[in-house]
Parts: structure tokens; sequence; C-alpha cells
């Protein structure tokens, strides 16, 4: 009599992630190895470490001595390949100085303009050999961020102690604000000329608002079949502590000269390509961004017959009053200035 009984199939393990799923991790894995790799903060880089292994471990979610050491071996692959990766083909770099600015900004701070809300970035000394600013000075106290009880504006000032007088530049009044609207802190300052309507204004900021510089990626092999060419922005080492990035002017055996502005190379005045000064315009005026009137109006309207500028001028407007057709001129004064430096000219 045959027997009846029979073993059950052994059931096979699940796979807990398909491999899209597992080659997605893994490349994931990599950039953060990149990261770990890269001469960032020794904080960033134990976050970077301690993701790729939890990473590994989610590339093969099993138990045992096997599985483990199969876990490893991918995150040391990850290592090796974000290592070769960036010695031969790919690396960031972080943007040290403002000397590219405001394209490429180094170590600055963000703040707001008062009279007309636009985001000015304010370069800041920093230390060559820690990146680090040197020249500010924070200071213990209050600042108040809210609106003024006077004229309802929002506003940034400091005070000595909380519900203390602070100025308003809209109403120019210094009162005792709200109490609510005060925190104590450490802070500084830095004078600040916006870019666009030319408001001097001090700006108060603290460590927090402190932004690293910029940063690029850059190939490491585009030299390796052809040699730098003018204008090309890249990133050699000038005192074997520091990495610069800044724009190829000149070439070998070339003279250069910088006279009034201009760039002369062997007598003559070289040009930036088209598309290079594309990507560098920026704008000294923008009548799309309303004013708080802390500095005169940029506009002035003419009737018709007591303005005798000629019309075809780019910095006349016309356009149709109630009785008849008046002018308008561009009347405030262009600075050749802008915010990055402070308030230092250019």
């Amino acid at each position: 009599m045959a027997d009846s009984s029979s073993e059950a199939p052994t059931r096979p393990d699940k796979a807990l992630l398909t491999l899209p799923t597992r080659l997605g991790l893994l490349a994931v894995l990599i950039a953060i190895a990149i990261i770990a790799t890269q001469g960032e903060p020794s904080g960033t880089r134990r976050l970077a470490v301690i993701g790729a292994v939890v990473l590994g471990i989610m590339l093969d979610p099993g138990r045992g001595v096997r599985r483990a050491r199969e876990n490893a071996e991918a995150v040391i692959v990850a290592i090796i390949l974000a290592l070769v990766i960036r010695h031969y083909t790919l690396e960031a770099f972080e943007i040290p100085t403002g000397s590219m600015a405001p394209g490429l900004n180094g170590v600055h701070v963000d703040t707001s303009c008062p009279n007309c809300t636009t985001v000015d970035s304010v370069g800041l000394s920093v230390d060559q050999h820690t990146n680090q600013p040197n020249d500010l000075t924070f200071h213990e106290g209050f600042l108040f961020e809210g609106p003024c009880k006077q004229c309802s504006h929002e506003i940034i000032g400091n005070a000595r102690q909380k519900g203390g007088e602070v100025h308003c530049p809209h109403c120019d009044n210094t009162v005792r604000q709200d109490p609510s609207h005060y925190r104590q802190t450490r802070y500084t300052t830095k004078g600040v000329r916006c870019h666009l309507c030319s408001h001097d204004y001090q700006a108060f900021f603290e460590i927090s608002d402190i932004l690293p510089g910029h940063k690029i990626l850059v190939d490491k092999s585009a030299y390796e079949v052809g040699d730098p060419e003018r204008w090309d922005v890249i990133v050699f080492k000038f005192n074997r502590q520091r990495n610069y990035i800044k724009r190829l002017v000149g070439l070998p055996g070339e003279s250069i000269l910088v006279r009034h502005g201009d760039i002369e190379i062997d007598g003559s005045i070289t040009r930036k390509p088209r598309d290079v000064q594309e990507e560098m315009w920026f704008p000294v005026h923008d009548s799309h961004n309303g004013e708080a009137e802390l500095e005169s109006a940029p506009w002035q309207a003419y009737p018709a017959g007591e303005f005798d500028a000629d019309p075809s001028d780019e910095d006349v407007r016309l356009f149709n009053a109630l009785d008849g057709v008046s002018r308008m001129r561009y009347v405030r004064e262009i600075r050749n200035y802008y915010s990055y430096n402070g308030q230092k000219s250019i």
C-alpha cells in the first residue's frame, strides 16, 4: 500500500525588493557615497556614511552572515565607484569668494530691501583656511520682526530689551513695538545698497542666516582631449590650500591689460561672446517691483509743452493723459553698483 502522506513543498522566500527597485537604491547609494567622499563638514560625511549603510541593508534585507557580507560588499563597491568618479570624472566644488558674483556667490547672506522687497545677496569675507566669516562681530540682544505699530509695514529692527524701541524706516518713527514679535539672539548688521532701487539700509542677520558658497559640478576629463578656451570657467589651486573657481581670460604667451573696465589682450579690446554675456546680465531697475517710497520716484511725468526732450530718446516714454499726451523720463541715477559688495562701490 502506497504511503499517501507527502511533505508540503518548501515555500520560496518572497522577494522584498524587485530588481528595478534595488538598482534604483544602488544608484542612490553611489550618490550618497560621492557626498561622503567630498570635502564637506565631518557631520555631513558621517550622515552620508550612515545613509549608505542603511541603503546597503535595504538592497538585501535578509538575515545571516551571508547577507550581511553581501550588503557590506555593496557599500564597499559603491564607495570605490564614487572615489573613481570623483578622481577621474566629476567633482563638486564650492565657490570660495564673491569675485564671480552675482552669478556665482561665495559665502553670503540674503536680505530683503525694505523699499522694493528685492532679495539682495551680500558677500562675507572669509578665512582662506577655514572658509568661515572673519570680519563679523555678533552682539547679544533682541531682534524685532513684524508689523510697525504706526504704519503696519513689515520691518526688522534691533532693541536692547524685549519691547524696546525699534526704528521704522517707512514712517521714520522709533516706537515700542508688539512684545510678541521680539526674540533674544546673537546678531550682527551690515550696510547694504539694493541693486534695483539703490536704497541704502542696514541688514540684520544671525549666524544661522549665513549661506555657503554656490557649488558647481566640474568635469575633470574635459581637457583630456582639448585645451582650455578663453572664457571657460575653470578650477585650480592657487596656494595649494584652496581651490579657486575663475573665468579664464588670458592664454599662454598673451599680455593682459584691464583699462577702464575693458580687457585688452595684446593691445586689442576683447569682449565676452554673446552667449556668455547673456548669462551674466542682471537688471539695474524693474518697474514691475512696487516701492514703498523710501526713495524718490524713478519716473517723472511732464505735461505736453513743458518737456522739450526728444521723444525718441531711450529714457523718454510717452503715455496718454486726460488732457492730451504727456511724457515720462527716468530720473533716478543709474549707479554702477550691486548689492553683493555691501555699501562699497565697484
